[in-house]
């Protein structure tokens, strides 16, 4: 596995680097580690007296950045390398996972580039929208959970995997399924449904609309059952859950629910030319999730 790493030297991007390095605890993996620095102009004000190194300043800090992103990847048997970029980090993060040949492409869902308006930081979206492969955006707990989560046989690694039956919802479900290492899991299934819009002016019988319900609960458990074939093969401990509501709600009241380590979500594709689009609910799900997310997209 090839995965490329941006990171900011933000506690968001070493938590990131810590559950990495949790998520794939048996090492051999190349990370691709990089570090972006914005570009240095010269002043055209004539300057009194020495003028600081700026470029100097910002190479001090991108190694340090490095060194200490690279630190826990490397003590879990992780084959990092490391180098500096200039540029916008949402930009060259992007630019970089198009131009190699990666995997993964990991992300810290905050960095530098915070705003208090923003749930998630412009470079974890700009990655989500553009990378051409698959993203984990890593959310850091609250500070009074962050040692909490350790995977174990009685307090396995929560996993929600949500499906609607298409194509790139098993797509998504095989490739995690390819790249997952961890010890303990366990997944949690879930689809939502909502009641088909008859187009009638008039309001249904409660006998004929307890008959669309059940026809979409039906359906929707055939599409856990198709998504629940893919896990059980892995031996995996499996829940499954058919959620009545709005997809993104129902999928971010489940997580809450299940305490879900992780999201996983399949993508149609990305954003490129108006061509193809990161889908609405998987984008609003990343924005808003108490937990990381990891987006697959279909190849």
């Amino acid at each position: 596995m090839n995965i490329l790493f941006g990171t900011d030297g933000s506690r968001y991007a070493l938590a990131a680097a810590r559950f990495l390095a949790s998520w794939c605890p048996d090492g051999g993996v190349k990370v691709d580690l990089v570090a972006v620095t914005p570009r240095v102009r010269r002043s055209l004000h004539r300057d009194f007296g020495k003028a600081p190194d700026v470029g100097r300043q910002w190479r001090a800090a991108a190694k340090l950045w490095l060194d200490d992103t690279a630190r826990p990847l490397r003590s879990h048997g992780f084959k990092v390398t490391e180098r500096r970029r200039i540029g916008v980090p949402a930009q060259v993060i992007s630019e970089v996972a198009e131009d190699g040949e990666h995997d993964l492409v990991v992300v810290g869902a905050r960095g530098r580039s915070d705003a208090p308006f923003f749930d998630v930081g412009s470079v974890a979206l700009a990655t989500l929208e553009h990378a051409p492969t698959a993203v984990l955006m890593v959310r850091e707990r609250e500070a009074k959970h962050r040692g909490r989560r350790v995977p174990s046989e009685l307090a396995p690694f929560q996993v929600l995997i949500p499906t609607d039956g298409e194509p790139h919802s098993l797509t998504a479900i095989r490739r995690f399924l390819a790249l997952v290492r961890i010890p303990h899991l366990e997944v949690h299934l879930v689809t939502a449904f909502t009641l088909p819009d008859t187009g009638l002016r008039q309001p249904l019988s409660p006998g004929a609309r307890q008959r669309l319900r059940a026809r979409a609960e039906r359906a929707a458990r055939q599409r856990l059952q198709e998504a629940a074939q893919l896990v059980e093969a892995r031996r995996m401990r499996t829940q499954m859950r058919a959620l009545e509501g709005e997809p993104t709600a129902a999928i971010l009241e489940a997580a809450l629910e299940a305490q879900a380590d992780l999201i996983v979500l399949g993508s149609r594709g990305v954003r490129r030319l108006a061509e193809l689009h990161l889908g609405s609910v998987a984008l609003q799900v990343a924005r808003s999730a108490p937990c990381s997310v990891l987006v697959i997209r279909r190849r």
